[in-house]
């Protein structure tokens, strides 16, 4: 397992920036968990749990459709964060990972893993889940796209990628291109978890995209979103080694020309036609595509 968004300064922004997820993904699951399991009243699930959960933005949106909900993340400093936006008496939380889940055997309804899936050890993980799962217990696993960027006017469809995600695309694969150690993870976001879904053993499972969300922001949020990411933070960090000579002024100049957060947004209005305003005032829309990977062990 990778343990990457664990910073303070990074689960921070992780908090602030990351957008809430779309309540019908959970919808989703939670109808399908009722029509396979022959249950089709509003009573709720017993237990589930949320692995990875970062500052809870899944938890949020499963926590109303079961009696119990175990979160677990390995970094104290996520689960602060979680803990000071929770609405619901049913939830708790815990600091744990996704191999290690600190229930009993079969006792879960659900098991969920969102955007933290990639850097789990995914044999391990597999292994865990079928031990905690309830013969007719699912999965869902779920991830988000490269975000789509768009002036207000613009309509977005699937046939035309927006010049603002082309952009973004291009200056984030700069940043992940500093982290060697997990480069091998683009292709599990390209395709989709393609890999993790052929890698689950039961034949009962399927892909169900998308689940949208749009949120109306400015290019200030959209930089606070970029600066969220780990490989965005490591790459600025590695540009700070060597500047200690320098005076604390000097330093912070240096660091802004290197701001990649920064460069990106200025193409961006370049694009839009609107260098000249400050980047509170261009308004955006930014849409969150969400792709789900779902699973049902045997009874």
């Amino acid at each position: 397992m990778y343990r990457l968004y664990e910073s303070k300064s990074l689960t921070a922004a992780y908090k602030k920036y990351r957008p809430t997820h779309p309540p019908e993904l959970a919808r989703f699951v939670v109808d399908k968990m009722r029509s396979k399991n022959k249950t089709g009243s509003p009573e709720k699930f017993d237990f589930m749990a949320d692995v990875g959960c970062g500052s809870g933005q899944a938890t949020n949106i499963f926590a109303p459709y079961f009696n119990r909900v175990l979160a677990t993340d390995p970094s104290v400093n996520q689960l602060q964060h979680a803990r000071m936006q929770n609405k619901f008496d049913n939830v708790s939380y815990k600091e744990g990972t996704a191999e290690n889940i600190k229930v009993g055997d079969g006792s879960l309804d659900l098991l969920v893993a969102g955007c933290a899936l990639p850097y789990f050890d995914h044999p391990a993980f597999l292994q865990e889940a079928d031990r905690v799962l309830k013969p007719g217990g699912y999965m869902a696993l779920y991830g988000i796209q490269v975000p789509v960027l768009l002036q207000p006017s613009e309509v977005y469809s699937d046939k035309v990628e927006s010049i603002g995600t082309s952009i973004f695309s291009s200056y984030s694969k700069l940043c992940m291109d500093e982290l060697p150690d997990i480069q091998h993870l683009a292709e599990f976001w390209k395709t989709k978890y393609q890999t993790i879904f052929d890698a689950i053993k039961y034949e009962d499972k399927e892909r169900k995209e998308p689940f949208s969300l749009v949120n109306n922001s400015t290019l200030d949020d959209f930089i606070g979103y970029f600066r969220s990411t780990h490989a965005y933070e490591m790459y600025m960090k590695k540009r700070a080694v060597g500047l200690n000579n320098l005076s604390d002024k000097e330093q912070v100049e240096k660091l802004k020309q290197f701001d990649v957060a920064e460069h990106c947004a200025d193409e961006i209005k370049k694009a839009w036609n609107c260098e000249e305003m400050e980047n509170c005032d261009v308004n955006m829309k930014i849409l969150f595509l969400f792709y789900l990977v779902l699973a049902r062990k045997p009874t």
